[in-house]
């Protein structure tokens, strides 16, 4: 039996390339305020994980948080939620697995958040997490409470308000994965915030779990964080300051290069200069060097520093220009479709490699919680202020694929202008 399903959920796999792109960031308006904004990359189509959705999750909800492996059959663990809240949820592909000669579906989880904020400012948010290692040896113990790593952001939003219970309650908890099923293929890492201040990042490795303050506000994929943040380190000539032009070998520091050729003529530096006859004048040259690649270690290289030098040079005074200042952040990690390669499925079945789906904003301060798709850039807004979380409530669809989002600004543009008439 035990080879049936392991054969069967590694020829799911094989259509099923992991994603390995999402990028998470934090940052502050009115010099306190906090303002949280992240990339989704989830997005292959064999997987039917394209079919997201926003959800306001009441208290009181039920839910399936994990299950027990068992030799005819999987026991289900159940919670209550205590707290409401809102996410992004996606469907958790079904896998049928054979025993027997019956076919028992191993994940019934139905949809299963992967981004959100609940009642009390706690916000988290998944990022794929492909060197992840989860709990196994304490799936059997009974004074461990056991949580799906597919269901921890929804055992957290329910269950928590602060980042300092959720790691009290972990020091007895046993996060795993699927027992057939490697992490490497569905591992996921965890950014959170909370409205003590409070910014983490949760990780397993090995089994074991790690708690990371997230001092930088920056969250991607592989490898761990750690290893992310000592990587900032190679970037000691990215600047936020205007260059001042290079200079020759054995130059002093009052010389400048001036190269030119008959056919090109003098190249231009980043000096603006009004003398006749001087050439030059461009941009950008202070960031030359940031990584401008999608693998997790460019991503997080260059939304950190973009991020530092926006608020050091030009802060954002009010919420609509964090959303704004956020939204450009996250548009230098936007994945087009069909610019990423993919690895290639054993079985040469047809996918969508991965892309950006959606893009999420978060205020936990006021509870204001944006989004927009790939096919709908405008903002999509919600107020958990004004929100009922005592009842249940039907989800919106995130990404509607067939419509483009947009306003129609014909009419508008059509008006005659009126002129006054002088009496």
């Amino acid at each position: 039996m035990g080879c049936g399903c392991t054969l069967w959920a590694a020829l799911f796999l094989e259509q099923v390339v992991p994603s390995t792109a999402c990028t998470y960031v934090e940052s502050v308006y009115s010099g306190q305020e906090r303002i949280i904004g992240r990339t989704m990359e989830l997005g292959q189509e064999p997987a039917h994980i394209t079919n997201w959705q926003f959800q306001v999750h009441p208290r009181g909800e039920n839910f399936v948080k994990s299950l027990t492996p068992g030799v005819e059959r999987a026991v289900e663990l159940t919670h209550v939620s205590k707290y409401g809240y809102v996410s992004i949820d996606f469907d958790i592909p079904r896998i049928e697995i054979p025993i027997f000669g019956v076919n028992q579906s191993l994940a019934t989880f139905g949809y299963s958040p992967s981004d959100g904020m609940n009642e009390h400012g706690l916000t988290i948010s998944g990022n794929k997490f492909n060197m992840a290692g989860f709990q196994k040896s304490c799936l059997l113990d009974p004074s461990k409470e056991r949580v799906w790593q597919w269901k921890f952001v929804q055992w957290v939003l329910g269950e928590f308000q602060t980042i300092g219970e959720l790691l009290e309650k972990l020091e007895h908890t046993c996060v795993h994965n699927d027992w057939i099923i490697p992490s490497s293929f569905d591992g996921f890492h965890w950014a959170l915030t909370d409205m003590t201040g409070r910014s983490g990042v949760i990780e397993y490795e090995d089994g074991e779990l790690h708690y990371y303050e997230n001092k930088v506000g920056v969250l991607t994929n592989d490898p761990s964080y750690p290893w992310q943040v000592m990587n900032l380190n190679q970037y000691p000539f990215v600047s936020p300051l205007w260059p001042t032009g290079n200079m020759p070998p054995g130059a002093g520091t009052s010389a400048k290069v001036e190269v030119s050729t008959d056919e090109a003529g003098a190249v231009p530096n980043a000096l603006i200069s009004p003398r006749p006859g001087k050439k030059g004048g461009s941009h950008g040259f202070n960031l030359r060097g940031l990584p401008g690649d999608l693998t997790p270690a460019s991503r997080f290289v260059r939304t950190f520093f973009l991020k530092q030098y926006a608020n050091q040079e030009a802060p954002w005074k009010t919420e609509q220009e964090g959303v704004a200042g956020v939204k450009g952040l996250l548009n230098g990690a936007w994945i087009t479709k069909g610019t990423l390669a993919s690895a290639g499925t054993p079985l040469d079945g047809a996918f969508e490699a991965e892309y950006t789906p959606w893009t999420v904003v978060k205020v936990p301060k006021l509870r204001h919680f944006y989004f927009s798709s790939y096919m709908n850039p405008r903002w999509q807004f919600v107020n958990m202020t004004r929100l009922d979380f005592g009842v249940e409530h039907q989800p919106i669809q995130v990404e509607v694929p067939s419509e483009l989002g947009f306003y129609d600004l014909t009419e508008d543009a059509n008006q005659s202008k009126k002129r006054s008439v002088l009496v």
